[in-house]
Parts: C-alpha cells; structure tokens; sequence
C-alpha cells in the first residue's frame, strides 16, 4: 500500500468516524428531548408505578439498530 493508497483509506476511515459521531449526538439530543417526565409517572397505591409507552425512544433505537447494522456491513 503506498502513500496515496493509505491517505485514501485515512480520509475514509475519517469520514465514516465523523458521521456516527454526529449521527449519535443528533440521536442523544432526541431521546433527551423525548425523555420520560415524572409527571407522566402514575403511582399506583401497593401495585407499582405505571410507565405510559412511548413509541418516540423505540423508534430512535429502531434507528440506531438499523444504521448499526449498516455500519457494520459497511
């Protein structure tokens, strides 16, 4: 592999870091967007606490998941 060749797959190594990196600030700051409040908490007397389902944080790791897989087949 000469120099060319190398600085090549330097830059590319590069780019496909800088892209998951930003890929998953954007994906922390919706999930922290999305997060659980405790007012959405429902205590429920001797049985537990009731957590309302929230489709948003399922779905951003639907997402994670798939662009993982992606990534990884890459």
């Amino acid at each position: 592999m000469d120099g060319h060749d190398q600085r090549r797959s330097s830059v590319h190594t590069n780019a496909v870091v800088a892209t998951v990196g930003l890929l998953s600030a954007a994906l922390g700051f919706a999930v922290e967007a999305t997060k659980l409040q405790l007012d959405e908490v429902k205590d429920i007397s001797g049985r537990g606490c009731t957590y309302p389902s929230h489709s948003a944080p399922t779905a951003l790791g639907v997402v994670a998941v798939v662009v993982g897989i992606q990534w990884w087949s890459v």
